[in-house]
């Protein structure tokens, strides 16, 4: 890709315009291909010299594992000259062992010109049948030939560039040095690219045999595939659809795309299907895979061959075919199931091999793809045209939560001819959302379930109603109200694609009942904290922080069950739970804090959800408001009156100080962290009285915020009288 080329390591050069940007229109085009790193700028506008920066990143297994960026100079002069002409083929799709024949010609449009035709390719550096391009010498108009005899060696999951040049002998060495004393005279050139795809062939003559006796098929096709000897040959798919379709069998080797499902591979030349069910036509391809084969792991690079012609298959209708697993009853242990199978087709069982007296044995297996199959039903008829009773109704079951699968086996004169499809019921799931609930549903049945009705039961009715018709196996239902109780089931719509069989074939599901949830978080309610450092009306001794909070007109206070309110205090990290309330019209709370003497730490409002979804406020974080003075005279003279030297009492709010006194010299002669100082008028260096006079001090104040203890950022200083 391309990227504005750099000025420095971090920044992009200013003002920077792609080339097409230079005086564009319609006819100034510049890109680049993603894959091939081929750029094209045609009819440049304006003469010049362009740089351009390519960003190319490489990629391993899907992850990109690294880049690297490269700048380019493009030089365009403006000259009387003009580039030739030059004509290629479109680009060419070939089956490996054919042959690439094409002829490649070019002309300019100057009198007197002539052209030489050049050609670059990796196909040029094949081993064995390479490439060759020979082209007639220069002339005008000139011409060129492109042979390649292609083999099972060429294979690639790429394809192969082939770069194609036109190159004109424009010599006007004064009109481009008058214009450009820098440049030497170039010539001009056109080129173009072909791109050649080299496909594997198609895997030969597949064929298919029916094998009735486990109602499976033999897929086969002709061995000694031709390019089984690559070196990037890794095994054969089978791919299988529903229904035949003449398809058009081109190189086109997207198979799913198609409809068709990867169901095997094989390195042998034969595959046995086992999964397919009487009453239906399926459709088989055969691929060959490539890739490369790294010396751990999985093959890289994989590419498919043609796939092979199709082979279409139907098993006969020698055997019963299910057409019913329909839910009766909804019950976790009295539910009920009706199963309903056809009799084997009177003109494809051979009743004179196959004689009487014939048995239908119907079994069950647990979940959609339960195997653990048991014998819950049997019936015997002593002719063929007595052998009508083709349906049961399976009792007892939890059909509510668990579905079932059946499947029903033919016998003639206590011979085991094989068995039905299998089919299971269809189960029904919901999930609760918001004011919503969502319906999916799956089953596993031996026809394809093309429509689906999807029934719904009201809260407090007594009938269900049909709320949608979709070809999905998901719904959801919208616009349902909180905690009301709404049930559903569907009803699937299906068939064989043979013709003749029973269609439409229509089965419901079990009955699901779910209550739709409120899936929101309440409002977030707005937090204010009020005290009296921010009120100055408010009693200055009292440590309370007074918490009130609001909603948004627009918020339904009404799914609120619950508010909490949480408090951290300044020396802690961690917010506790301080008061609930039940009720949303309690807007406001008083923290008392007056045994901590603080009123720092933070606060947040959490409101609770019926659905117990939570939300929380804004936090908001208060600290102390000091209040701190210090006197200035005191008389340590042991009267029991001013003997100590204190701050003004009371103070508020300071949790230490930093104070020291120093005496005219400026010797230390006290410094305490006590708040309460409590100087006695002695020297701290040798516990002796000091004498009348003035001292200094500087006191640093500590108070409590919320982000812990914190000094103020400027100190009480002054001086103290000491008087004896």
């Amino acid at each position: 890709m391309l990227i504005p080329p750099k000025q420095s390591q971090t920044s992009n050069v200013n003002g920077y315009l792609y080339p097409n940007q230079i005086r564009s229109g319609l006819n100034n085009q510049f890109n680049i291909n993603a894959n091939t790193g081929e750029i094209i700028w045609e009819y440049p506008q304006l003469s010049g010299i362009y740089n351009i920066a390519i960003l190319i990143k490489e990629y391993r297994a899907g992850l990109l594992i690294g880049t690297v960026v490269r700048d380019m100079q493009i030089f365009v002069d403006s000259t009387n000259n003009r580039p030739p002409v030059l004509q290629i083929p479109q680009n060419i799709c070939v089956v490996a062992g054919d042959s690439v024949r094409f002829s490649v010609s070019a002309s300019d449009p100057d009198a007197g010109q002539l052209v030489t035709l050049t050609s670059n390719s990796t196909a040029y550096n094949q081993i064995v049948n390479s490439a060759v391009f020979v082209a007639n010498p220069p002339n005008n108009p000139v011409s060129g030939l492109f042979r390649w005899k292609t083999d099972c060696a060429h294979l690639n999951k790429n394809d192969y560039p082939i770069l194609f040049k036109a190159t004109d002998n424009f010599d006007d060495l004064h009109s481009l040095r008058v214009q450009h004393n820098d440049f030497e005279p170039q010539p001009l050139v056109d080129i173009k690219t072909l791109y050649i795809r080299i496909v594997a062939p198609a895997p030969q003559n597949p064929v298919a045999q029916i094998i009735t006796s486990n109602s499976s098929v033999k897929i086969s096709w002709d061995s000694l595939y031709l390019c089984s000897n690559n070196t990037k040959f890794l095994n054969f798919s089978i791919w299988r659809k529903i229904r035949c379709a003449a398809t058009l069998n081109n190189y086109n080797t997207e198979l799913a795309a198609q409809g068709y499902q990867k169901i095997s591979t094989t390195n042998l030349y034969t595959f046995i299907d086992n999964t397919i069910d009487v009453g239906n036509e399926y459709s088989y391809k055969i691929v060959a895979e490539f890739g490369d084969k790294p010396a751990q792991g999985v093959p890289i690079n994989t590419f498919r061959s043609i796939a092979s012609e199709e082979i279409c298959v139907r098993l006969p209708l020698d055997l019963p075919i299910i057409y019913n697993v329909d839910v009766r009853n909804t019950s976790t242990s009295t539910g009920s199931i009706y199963i309903e199978w056809s009799r084997p087709s009177a003109s494809e069982l051979d009743t004179t091999i196959n004689i009487a007296p014939y048995t239908f044995v119907l079994y069950r297996a647990d979940g959609i793809n339960g195997t653990n199959f048991t014998p819950i039903h049997s019936v015997s008829a002593n002719s063929y045209s007595l052998l009508n009773d083709t349906s049961f109704i399976d009792t007892n079951l939890n059909t509510e939560e668990n579905s079932y699968t059946y499947k029903v086996m033919f016998i003639a004169n206590n011979d085991t001819l094989g068995f039905s499809g299998t089919s299971s019921s269809v189960f029904l799931q919901t999930t609760p959302d918001y004011k919503s609930i969502v319906l999916s549903w799956s089953s596993n049945t031996a026809w394809e379930n093309y429509e689906y009705v999807v029934y719904r039961k009201l809260p407090g009715s007594t009938t269900y109603d049909s709320i949608a018709i979709v070809s999905t196996t998901t719904f959801r239902d919208t616009g349902l109200i909180i905690d009301s109780t709404y049930c559903y089931k569907i009803k699937a719509f299906g068939q064989y694609n043979i013709l003749g069989l029973k269609q439409p074939l229509i089965n419901f599901s079990q009955e699901k009942c779910d209550v739709p949830i409120d899936t929101t978080s309440p409002c977030a309610p707005t937090l204010a904290v009020d005290n009296f450092c921010k009120n100055t009306t408010l009693t200055q001794d009292d440590f309370v922080n007074y918490l009130a909070w609001s909603f948004a007109s627009t918020c339904d206070t009404s799914t609120i069950v619950q508010t909490n309110v949480y408090y951290k205090s300044y020396n802690s990290s961690v917010y506790v739970q301080i008061d609930s309330f039940s009720r949303t019209s309690v807007l406001a709370y008083a923290h008392d804090l007056n045994t901590l003497k603080s009123l720092a730490g933070c606060y947040y409002i959490e409101t609770v959800a019926k659905n117990k979804k939570r939300t929380i406020s804004n936090i908001i974080c208060v600290d102390d408001c000091p209040i701190y003075e210090l006197p200035n005279t005191f008389t340590p003279n042991a009267d029991n009156q001013n003997d100590l030297f204190t701050p003004i009492l009371p103070y508020r709010g300071v949790s230490k100080i930093d104070m020291k006194v120093y005496n005219r010299w400026g010797n230390l002669v006290f410094e305490t962290n006590n708040p309460d100082i409590n100087w006695n008028g002695m020297d701290i260096k040798n516990d002796k009285d000091l004498n009348t006079a003035v001292y200094y001090y500087v006191c640093y104040i500590y108070y409590k915020t919320a982000n812990g203890e914190q000094k103020l950022s400027e100190p009480l200083s002054g001086y103290i009288h000491l008087f004896r």
